[in-house]
C-alpha cells in the first residue's frame, strides 16, 4: 500500500497543477474534516495545509515556536504542532479523492479509457473490460456514445487481462524459484486455496512471469512502470461534477490525461506458493490423432540419485509395464517407436518419435532408473502421455536464428465449438511458461463446405533463444475436455558439431574508413551456403557480402569500413534435409581508444552450469559500455530475473565487465562483443568466445598470450530446489508383449 501511495503522489507531483488559493465555504475554510477560522490566518493557514498535503516538505514543527515566513519558497515555514491534524486530514481527504478518481480512470466507469504503456499496443477499458485493436490500427478517439471502435471502423478484439496493468494489483507469488503474478480472469472467483501458511500457485495459462513483467513494462534499468491515461467520459457523465467537482486530478476532462506510476514488487515480497500445479503445467499430456508420423516434445528428467538412465517403458490398459527401450535402443517389437536420448549433467533428455503413431501408441510412457547399488532396482518416472483428440492440426516446424525476426506465423485447426484457453511454450532450455495473450489472435471462418475453420496468428517478432521449444494449443472442446496439442516446433538450424562443413573463418581487426577486401572459402559434400546473417539480418542485399558458389568461397567488401560492419557473421547452410549454422567472420573496430584484455577461447560448460567471466577493459577518454552482444544478439542487463530457464546478462562495474549465465545453454556459445561510446564514437570489441577450436584465416590476430581468468559457477546464488527420488520401484517387469 504504501508503495501505490507513493507512485500516486509521485504522478500528482508530476502531473498536475495545483492551484495556491483555497476558497473559503461559509464562515470557515474547511480543510479535509478539520475546521479552520475563517480568518487572514486562517486562509493562509488553509493554503499551507494544501501545499504540504501534496508534497509533505519545506514545514517543521517547533514547540516553541508560533510564527510564519511569508516567504516561504526561500525559507522554512516554521509553525506549532497544532497545524499537524489539518495537514493530516488534508492528504487524507486528497487521498480519498484520488483514490475515487483513478479506480474510475483505470476501470472506464461511465466512459472508455485508453492506457497506454511503452512497447506496448494500447489497450482500451470500458466498465472494467480491456478490449484491443489489431496491430497497426490505432484506437479511435471516443465520441462519448460509449462506442469504442480501432481505425478503419475495425472492431477490438476483448483480452482477458493485460499483465502491465494488473501487476500492480496483483500478489507476487514464488514457487520453486519461479517469480509469478496470477493474471486470471475478470471474474476471479475465490481467492487462491491455502495449504496452511502456503498459498497454491495458480495454473500456468493464467501466470505472467515478473521476468517478462519487468523487461516488457517497467522503465530500464528500473521497476518503475508508468502509464499513460487518456479517461473520455460519457456524454452522461456532464463535466464529471459526480467525481472530482474542484478538477484538482485534471484540469481538462476532454478527455483527461493522467500520467502514473507505480512500482513492481520485490522478489523479497514474494508470497510463498506451493507448486501443486507443476503436474499440470508439465502434466506430461500431448493431444494429437493418428498420423504418419509424430514426434513428442523433449522432456528433461531428473536423475534420482543414486540411480542410471535405463531405458524407457509405457503402461499397458491392464496397469502392467512393458519396456520399450533399453540405453542400447528400442526393442525389436516396436519396430514404429525410435527414442532419442541424451544425458545431460545430472538430467536426461528424452524425445519419443513414431512412424507411424497409432491409436494403440496412447497411453503413458515412463522413465526406467536403475539403481547403482541394488542390481534390478528400479524407479519409473512418467515422461508423456498420449492422447487421441478430435482437433485436427497439422504442426509446423520454423527453423529461424536467434536475433532473427520472424514474420506473422499462422497454425490452421478444424475443431467442433471449440475455445483457446492459451498458447503454452516447453523451451528448449527446460522451462514451462504461457504465451502472452498480446502475441496472438484468434480467429474462426466458415469454409466453402459450411465448416467452422479456426486458425491462430501468432506475432514473434524479434527471436530470443527463449523463444524456441514447442508450442502447445490449449484447447477447451465444447464438452468440457481439454486437448494440449503441439502446433508449431521453432528450432534454430544446427551448430555442426561434427564439423560436417569446414569453413576457413576469418577474424579480423579494421580501422573505420580503411577498405576490407577479404575472401572466405569452406567446403562440404552436397551443401549449399544460403545466407549470410549479422544481427539476425541477411547482409545479401546490401551487396558488401557475396556468395560464390562455383568456388565455394565468400568475398567479404567494405570501401569505407565502418564501426556498423563490427560483427559476428553467420552463414546458413544446407546439406541433404539438414539446416547448419557456423560462424564464417568475426569482424571488430581497431581503434586504440578502447583496449580489452581478450579472455580468450573458452570451453563451453555443462548445460545446466552456471557461468560467470569478467572481462577488463581501458579507455583513453570519456568512456562507457552501450551493449554486449553474443553472436549479434543482446545480452539482458543486471535487471531483476525470475531465474526460470537459461539467462544471459551482464553487469559492469569501473572498467570491467561481468558475462554471467545462470543456465548455460548451447545458443550462448560463440563470440561475445561490446558495443563502447567513446567521446560520443561507436567501437566495437570481442571480449571472450564460448566454443571449441576452429580454424582461422591466416591473416586473424593472434590468440591474446594472457591467461583467461577462470570461468566461475556464482552466477546466481539461488540453488535448484531438491527433488526427492521417486519411491514406485518396480524391480519385476514382465516381458513386452
Amino acid at each position: 500500500m504504501q508503495k501505490k501511495l507513493f507512485g500516486l503522489f509521485y504522478f500528482l507531483h508530476c502531473f498536475t497543477v495545483v492551484r495556491s488559493g483555497y476558497p473559503p465555504i461559509g464562515d470557515e475554510v474547511q480543510a479535509g474534516s478539520v475546521l479552520l477560522p475563517a480568518s487572514r490566518r486562517g486562509r493562509y493557514l488553509a493554503n499551507i495545509v494544501r501545499r504540504q498535503a501534496v508534497d509533505g516538505t519545506g514545514i517543521k514543527f517547533n514547540k516553541d515556536a508560533d510564527r510564519m515566513n511569508a516567504e516561504a519558497k526561500k525559507k522554512v515555514d516554521v509553525l506549532s504542532e497544532e497545524l499537524l491534524p489539518y495537514i493530516i486530514a488534508e492528504q487524507e481527504r486528497r487521498t480519498t479523492l484520488y483514490k475515487r478518481v483513478m479506480t474510475a480512470i483505470q476501470n472506464g466507469e461511465k466512459g472508455v479509457t485508453i492506457a497506454e504503456i511503452r512497447n506496448k499496443p494500447p489497450a482500451i477499458i470500458r466498465k472494467g473490460l480491456m478490449y484491443r485493436c489489431p496491430t497497426n490500427r490505432a484506437p479511435k478517439e471516443p465520441d462519448g456514445s460509449g462506442v469504442i471502435m480501432c481505425e478503419e471502423n475495425i472492431e477490438p478484439t476483448p483480452i482477458m487481462y493485460e499483465s502491465c496493468l494488473s501487476a500492480e494489483d496483483k500478489e507476487l507469488f514464488v514457487a520453486d524459484n519461479k517469480y509469478f503474478f496470477c493474471n486470471r480472469h475478470k471474474v476471479e472467483g475465490p481467492d487462491l486455496p491455502r495449504n496452511g501458511t502456503t498459498v497454491i500457485g495458480c495454473a500456468p495459462c493464467e501466470r505472467t512471469s515478473l521476468n517478462y513483467t519487468s523487461q516488457k513494462c517497467a522503465l530500464e534499468d528500473t521497476d518503475d512502470v508508468v502509464v499513460h491515461y487518456r479517461y473520455y467520459p460519457d456524454r452522461t457523465y456532464k463535466f464529471v461534477t459526480e467525481l472530482d467537482p474542484d478538477r484538482e486530478v485534471c484540469e481538462h476532462w476532454n478527455p483527461c490525461q493522467v500520467g502514473y506510476i507505480f512500482s513492481l514488487p520485490g522478489p523479497d515480497t514474494a508470497t510463498p506458493a506451493s507448486e501443486l500445479w507443476h503436474f499440470f503445467e508439465d502434466d506430461k499430456n500431448e493431444t494429437t490423432f493418428p498420423a504418419e508420423s509424430y514426434i513428442t516434445s523433449t522432456r528433461r528428467v531428473l536423475i534420482p540419485n543414486g540411480y542410471a538412465y535405463h531405458g524407457i517403458g509405457k503402461y499397458m490398459p491392464n496397469g502392467q509395464r512393458n519396456r520399450i527401450a533399453g540405453k542400447e535402443g528400442v526393442l525389436r517389437t516396436y519396430n514404429n517407436i525410435d527414442v532419442v536420448h541424451e544425458e545431460v549433467g545430472n538430467y536426461v533428455k528424452i524425445t519419443i518419435k513414431f512412424s507411424p503413431l497409432r491409436p494403440l501408441d496412447a497411453t503413458t510412457y515412463y522413465v526406467r532408473f536403475e539403481s547403482l547399488e541394488k542390481k534390478n532396482s528400479f524407479v519409473h518416472i512418467p515422461l508423456v502421455t498420449i492422447n487421441m483428440g478430435i482437433t485436427r492440426l497439422a504442426p509446423q516446424v520454423v527453423e529461424v536464428l536467434p536475433g532473427q525476426r520472424l514474420n506473422m506465423t499462422t497454425l490452421y485447426f478444424t475443431c467442433n465449438k471449440c475455445v483457446v484457453r492459451g498458447i503454452m511454450l516447453r523451451g528448449d532450455d527446460g522451462t514451462v511458461k504461457n504465451v502472452d495473450i498480446d502475441k496472438y489472435r484468434i480467429r474462426k471462418f466458415t469454409d466453402e463446405k459450411g465448416m467452422e475453420q479456426s486458425y491462430v496468428e501468432i506475432d514473434f517478432d524479434e527471436m530470443s533463444p527463449h523463444n524456441f521449444g514447442d508450442y502447445f494449443l490449449m484447447i477447451q472442446n465444447d464438452d468440457g475436455g481439454e486437448e494440449r496439442i503441439k502446433a508449431l516446433t521453432i528450432k534454430a538450424p544446427q551448430s555442426d558439431p561434427n564439423n560436417a562443413i569446414n569453413a576457413l573463418r576469418l577474424r579480423v581487426a579494421s580501422t573505420v574508413g580503411d577498405h576490407l577486401d577479404k575472401t572466405i572459402s569452406y567446403t562440404c559434400d552436397d551443401c549449399e551456403l544460403n545466407d549470410v546473417m549479422c544481427r539476425g539480418e541477411s547482409v545479401l542485399p546490401a551487396g558488401r557480402v557475396t556468395l560464390i558458389p562455383t568456388s565455394k568461397t565468400v568475398n567479404v567488401n567494405f570501401p569505407g569500413f565502418e564501426d556498423t560492419n563490427s560483427c559476428v557473421y553467420i552463414g546458413i547452410f544446407k546439406r541433404g534435409e539438414n539446416t547448419y549454422r557456423k560462424i564464417v567472420a568475426i569482424i571488430e573496430n581497431s581503434a586504440p581508444s578502447v583496449t580489452v584484455e581478450f579472455a580468450g577461447l573458452i570451453p563451453p560448460p555443462q548445460e545446466g552450469e552456471q557461468f560467470e567471466q569478467e572481462i577488463k577493459y581501458s579507455c583513453t577518454g570519456d568512456c562507457s559500455v552501450e551493449k554486449v552482444n553474443v553472436n549479434g544478439i543482446p545480452l539482458e542487463t543486471n535487471t531483476r530475473r525470475s531465474n526460470v530457464g537459461s539467462i544471459a546478462f551482464y553487469v559492469l562495474t569501473e572498467n570491467l565487465i561481468t558475462i554471467r549465465i545462470t543456465e548455460f545453454s548451447e545458443p550462448y556459445a560463440g563470440m561475445y562483443q561490446a558495443i563502447f561510446n567513446v567521446d560520443g564514437e561507436q567501437i566495437t570489441k570481442n571480449l571472450m568466445e564460448i566454443g571449441n577450436a576452429v580454424t582461422e584465416a591466416l591473416d586473424a590476430p593472434p590468440a591474446s598470450n594472457e591467461t583467461p581468468a577462470p570461468a566461475t559457477e556464482a552466477a546466481s546464488n539461488e540453488a535448484a530446489p531438491n527433488e526427492p527420488a521417486p519411491n514406485d520401484a518396480a524391480p519385476n517387469e514382465p516381458a513386452p508383449n
